[in-house]
């Protein structure tokens, strides 16, 4: 395998992928990033911890195909390092890698690539689309309402689509964070459990941009697509309050709902406090 790349483009690329990576992980090939030369100009680098999965495009001058795995952390600590703005990877048939930048040059062992998970996303015909943005805010709305590790069914948020409406909610049993959209779902109806990891990746990478994003979901996966990235991950096996039950009471066109409690008052009498915010009105439903 050899190809040619833009090192800030690459450097762009292993930033994005290194949160998948899990340095602790049991398994050694998992701390490894999975790369395919594919003649004449593609580069895909993929990541994955079992769960979460993130795959990226990227365009480079390749003169030979081929596959490796090289170890992510290690090879974004080289790559920054490196002064010249064009870098070229060669690996030979026992996975040692040579890059090679102006005057720089390194050698880096990579795995086979015959121990990697492999990777088969399927197909899928409906999915919606959305703006990357609406997404971004939808998601930031209720991450912090999330619960820690401790309480791995609430450790997440709740996707829900149905009758062209996209739902998200999260809640730690203490506060509860509701948001939803209306949205061309093309059909797609399913809801499932996003873990809280995904959630804080997601909003990571998406872009504060009007481009279209396309999600696809199922009760056990989540497809995300867009321009040239393809992120994968398999929902919490957990069940979840339907929350839309809670929310029959409410006017349809609110776009944000948020639940906690009142510390200062007895939980006996008030339990709950729901605030409805909706541009110039500010609602409290006991």
């Amino acid at each position: 395998m050899k190809f040619c790349v833009d090192k800030n483009q690459f450097i762009e690329s292993l930033s994005l992928i290194q949160s998948i990576i899990n340095p602790r992980s049991t398994l050694p090939i998992l701390s490894h990033l999975h790369l395919t030369a594919q003649i004449p100009d593609l580069v895909v680098l993929f990541a994955t911890d079992l769960q979460t999965s993130l795959k990226l495009n990227l365009k480079a001058t390749v003169t030979e195909s081929g596959i490796t795995t090289l170890p992510a952390r290690r090879l974004l600590t080289i790559v920054r390092e490196l002064e010249s703005n064009e870098l070229t990877l060669e690996t030979d048939s026992n996975h040692l890698t040579t890059l090679s930048s102006g005057n720089c040059l390194f050698k880096l062992n990579g795995l086979p690539e015959d121990d990697y998970p492999k990777f088969s996303p399927g197909k899928f015909n409906n999915f919606m689309e959305m703006p990357q943005s609406k997404l971004r805010k939808m998601l930031k709305m209720v991450e912090y309402a999330m619960a820690d590790e401790s309480r791995p069914a609430l450790n997440g948020a709740w996707f829900s689509v149905k009758s062209g409406r996209f739902e998200v909610a999260a809640t730690d049993g203490k506060r509860l964070a509701y948001v939803f959209d209306d949205f061309k779902t093309n059909g797609l109806e399913a809801e499932g459990i996003v873990p809280a990891k995904a959630i804080l990746e997601i909003s990571r990478i998406l872009e504060n941009s009007d481009k279209a994003l396309k999600m696809f979901l199922d009760p056990n996966k989540i497809f995300l697509e867009y321009d040239n990235i393809l992120f994968f991950l398999n929902l919490l096996k957990a069940n979840i309050l339907i929350l839309n039950r809670l929310f029959l009471r409410l006017p349809q066109k609110k776009r944000l709902l948020i639940v906690t409690p009142l510390c200062i008052l007895s939980v006996e009498f008030l339990p709950l406090l729901l605030v409805v915010l909706d541009r110039f009105q500010l609602s409290l439903i006991l």
